[in-house]
């Protein structure tokens, strides 16, 4: 188990060092960083251990909470500080810094590790992964951190938020911790805690969670129990949130296609172009600039413009929000989500509108001057009530709610960033619940205090703007999504965004977005939709053949840095005991990468027996229990894409062959007989040929070869019931 040394501030894990010496310090409104002594080892009133440092002008105490979760060792650390006298009579030596208030630099142990870190770039809205062997260099804004000592267990470190302070992680080398400068210490990291408010003379909040254990997979789950009871929050699990209805279907977004021209008629072609071509988009978002605005008329400057009134803009919907969406309903029989920002718009609320007028008790001024929903004491719940009250009206199906990680920068000196983001989130949910029965997409909202403190959504996007025709950039974007999902997929249903179907990277962005877990939107401009790049991922009805989980990258990915290490990264899911493996080339240079797929990549796999279906092949290849086969991915364009399917009994069912998640689209009644949700071209490995392939009662073809057995069984779109004889 975890525990504080005595002798010195160095944690313990059992009696594995975890970390090098801790120094704490305080930092005054107005002054430089000023470290405390190290005190001793002390036990609290409830037992647990805590290190004290005090000197003539502060005290601080490092608190360790330990637990065990099943495998899984635990430790909270929470950070209580205060000034124990007035420095000065002047105000600004009387407070804690509200940028970077209380810290603790932490020196490296000797045994150097690769760490996975993950960082809110630019402290704003989305994380990226960083990967490297130099503690030093973390970013900023970290808010998550995976290592693995040599032979040993995997450590994961989860950043917390409180009522009035979040901790953020930086590298011992940063000169900025918060966006204040401060002296690099060198090799190691630094923790600390930053509120957005001056005036604060102590401080009490968690700060960090860490894991222990040998499964990688299982730690950040493990840290959301510890972590909600060290907030005080209830902690409810991705399982028993609600995943709404509409999102097990194809929707598809304006944005890519029409970007701030979004018009009714323009909404209006889209849709007929997907009855035309037989596509089953059953959504559609309406995303940003379909209301009324007020600011700048250029696209540079539609983030500086304030939203006027909750209705459409009038020369491109002229019949209103209510008429497009009626068009829409009655004509195409689609359900309608509406985009908006939490702030009303990018810039907030126009202070001349009917909404500052009708709605003002519900808005304040911010620090930057901007009119916005107030979050203190849960006012702001009138004016996110009224503007989805009129939304509903108009008769919106659910809601994507934006620009949610707003709340540090825009709310700093008038709430503390716990508060405004506890406060945020509640408003935002109880209209969704109220008006949409929860059908909510959270974005832009990956900062800590967002995280922990949605009460009960469960989609959130996890990575930043889809970028259409842009080659090089997909590898990022799958290092975004595939990174961003191992850390909160843990608690949320990780959105992947829109996407295109005919751009040139369309075939890899159908087979991340089938195997992601989430919702599936397209974003394609009118008369450019494809649909045989979309029918892999769904039922004729436009159902979504999702996976189980999220999809994140395979153990022995984790702390590999792909451009340089000539591997390709592998990500994994799985359906059922059935599971998904996918593989890119994310070479720096673009040289070949190779690899290799195992059922050591699936931590649920103990089967003696599988079958690895490569999806371009089309065809299976045996591997037992911890074989591996390898493979090569010459350039950029190249993927894999493989299913590992268990053999019981000298059998294994592979489903619906023209489907990236085949298995999903098969229930099973018994070992060797089958619902299809729909009919298709169905797949087996048998050891016994079969005496029949019986369809809804009817034998059918049969198609062998060594072992491997296909049969057309029905038809698209109505589902039926297959039964192998033998």
């Amino acid at each position: 188990m975890f525990r504080l040394s005595e002798n010195s501030p160095i944690l313990l894990d059992g009696e594995r060092a975890v970390t090098g010496v801790i120094t704490p310090w305080i930092r005054l409104e107005a002054g430089d960083k000023h470290p405390l002594p190290f005190c001793g080892l002390l036990q609290t009133e409830d037992g647990k251990s805590a290190w004290l440092f005090e000197d003539e002008i502060a005290s601080l105490r490092v608190t360790l909470d330990v637990d065990k979760i099943g495998k899984v060792r635990t430790a909270g650390i929470t950070i209580d500080a205060a000034l124990t006298r007035d420095v000065s009579l002047s105000y600004h030596y009387k407070s804690l810094n509200a940028r970077c208030a209380v810290g603790l630099d932490i020196a490296p142990t000797s045994k150097r590790s690769t760490f996975l870190a993950s960082a809110l770039l630019g402290g704003t809205f989305w994380t990226s992964p960083m990967i490297s062997d130099t503690l030093g260099e973390m970013l900023d804004y970290t808010q998550t951190l995976l290592w693995q000592p040599s032979n040993g267990d995997y450590y994961y470190a989860a950043a917390l938020v409180g009522d009035d302070y979040k901790a953020a992680l930086a590298g011992g080398n940063a000169t900025e911790l918060g966006g204040l400068a401060v002296e690099p210490i060198g090799d190691g990291a630094v923790l600390y805690l930053t509120t957005g408010i001056a005036g604060l003379a102590a401080c009490h909040s968690p700060a960090l969670v860490i894991a222990a254990g040998a499964d990688p997979f299982a730690l950040p789950q493990a840290t959301l129990k510890s972590g909600f009871e060290l907030i005080e929050k209830p902690y409810l699990p991705k399982e028993e949130r609600q995943y709404p209805e509409v999102f097990e279907y194809l929707g598809w977004c304006s944005w890519d296609a029409f970007h701030m021209y979004v018009s009714h008629d323009k909404l209006m072609a889209k849709a007929a172009e997907f009855r035309e071509k037989d596509l089953p988009v059953r959504w559609v978002i309406i995303d940003d600039m379909w209301a009324e605005v007020k600011g700048n008329d250029s696209p540079r400057g539609m983030h500086s413009r304030t939203l006027y009134s909750f209705e459409a803009d009038p020369e491109r919907f002229p019949q209103g929000l209510k008429g497009a969406i009626a068009d829409l309903k009655n004509t195409y029989e689609l359900k309608i989500g509406i985009w908006h920002p939490t702030t009303g718009y990018w810039a907030g609320i126009d202070p001349d509108g009917p909404i500052a007028a009708a709605l003002g008790d519900s808005l304040c001024t911010t620090s930057e001057g901007r009119l916005m929903p107030d979050l203190k004491g849960g006012k702001g719940h009138a004016f996110y009530d009224a503007f989805n009250a009129f939304l509903k009206d108009c008769g919106t199906d659910f809601v994507k709610i934006d620009n949610q990680s707003y709340v540090q920068r825009w709310f700093r000196h008038t709430m503390p960033v716990g508060q405004a983001a506890y406060q945020l989130h509640q408003a935002i949910e109880d209209a969704a619940d109220q008006f949409y029965g929860g059908a909510l997409i959270n974005c832009m909202g990956m900062a800590i205090e967002n995280f922990w403190n949605r009460p009960r959504s469960v989609i959130s996007r996890c990575s930043d703007d889809f970028r259409p025709e842009d080659r090089a950039w997909f590898r990022k974007h799958i290092m975004q999504c595939s990174y961003n999902s191992y850390t909160q997929g843990c608690l949320y249903v990780a959105d992947w965004d829109m996407w295109w179907t005919d751009d040139s990277q369309s075939n890899k962005n159908s087979v991340l977005r089938a195997m992601s877990g989430g919702p599936v939107y397209i974003s394609d401009k009118l008369d450019r939709s494809v649909r045989e790049v979309i029918m892999p991922i769904v039922l004729a009805d436009g159902r979504i053949l999702r996976c189980d989980n999220a999809a994140v990258p395979t153990a022995d990915c984790l702390l590999v840095d792909h451009e340089v290490s000539g591997r390709p990264l592998k990500v994994w899911n799985h359906i059922g005991d059935c599971g998904v493996i996918a593989a890119f080339n994310l070479d720096g240079e673009e040289k070949p990468v190779h690899g290799t797929v195992s059922t050591d990549n699936l931590p649920f796999a103990d089967n003696a027996e599988y079958v690895l279906w490569d999806w371009h092949t089309r065809r299976p290849v045996r591997l037992k229990k911890g074989e591996k086969q390898a493979f090569t991915l010459d350039g950029y364009d190249d993927f894999c894409l493989y299913l590992v399917l268990p053999i019981k009994n000298g059998f294994a069912p592979i489903g619906l062959l023209d489907k990236y998640m085949a298995p999903a689209a098969m229930e099973a009644l018994t070992s060797t007989s089958f619902r299809l949700k729909e009919g298709g071209l169905f797949g087996f490995v048998s050891d016994k040929a079969p005496k029949a392939v019986v369809v809804d009662g009817q034998a059918v073809p049969v198609t062998a070869e060594d072992g491997y057995y296909t049969a057309v069984c029905g038809e698209p779109g109505k589902p039926v019931t297959v039964c192998v004889e033998f």
